[in-house]
């Protein structure tokens, strides 16, 4: 009897996934710089990635590591796609491209919610979390999609679907893990910055 990876085979669009998968990457990053331009305006910081929040506080549109990365990926995939022999092969082709498009579109979802509330409400004031609250929030937001994701792989009954469901559930815990790691980075560059401002004991030297 076939199993769903047995029936998975690489379709006739598959170069589309590759480009998508890029162009999700690069949607991400603009709608962030976008969407982040409120909370710039009010002394905030919006970008949770450390590495990129140099990037996003200086409003970079083409940001070259990044415009790199999301190229990097299309030629991955690419030569991924171009490579396929099998239908092992191609599912683990569009468990990649899933991981990628599926994780980064809840970011777009994300990012287009963040900027349009403050306009949908402009009477409301703007609540700003702190970087290592919203980290939390992040990860536990991404730990409940892992286990929808994976819900969804466990009770799929579509061959084709099964490619992306695993990626998405994979991608999603990977995105989970990820914040967390950041938000023990922000924990110690919080600790250090206390540390350094914690004013110096003063020594009693006083005799009884």
């Amino acid at each position: 009897m076939n199993t769903p990876v047995d029936q998975v085979g690489l379709a006739p669009y598959w170069l589309l996934c590759a480009i998508a998968a890029g162009a999700m990457m690069l949607a991400d990053y603009w709608l962030t710089l976008w969407a982040a331009q409120p909370a710039l305006r009010a002394g905030a910081v919006y970008e949770l990635n450390p590495w990129l929040r140099s990037a996003v506080t200086n409003q970079r549109w083409f940001y070259g590591p990044f415009m790199a990365a999301a190229l990097g990926v299309i030629v991955m995939l690419g030569l991924i796609g171009s490579m396929v022999r099998g239908a092992e092969d191609a599912f683990l082709f569009y468990a990649l491209s899933s991981g990628i498009i599926v994780t980064r579109l809840h970011l777009v979802i994300l990012h287009l919610l963040n900027r349009l509330r403050p306009a949908r409400r402009a009477d409301s004031p703007l609540r700003v979390l702190t970087v290592s609250a919203a980290l939390l929030k992040l990860a536990k937001q991404q730990t409940a999609l892992t286990v929808l994701w994976t819900l969804g792989v466990r009770f799929n009954r579509l061959p084709w679907l099964q490619p992306w469901l695993v990626g998405a559930a994979a991608g999603f815990m990977l995105m989970a893990a990820m914040s967390l790691f950041w938000h023990e980075i922000e924990l110690r560059r919080l600790r250090r910055t206390y540390s350094a401002s914690a004013p110096l004991p003063i020594k009693n030297n006083s005799r009884p």
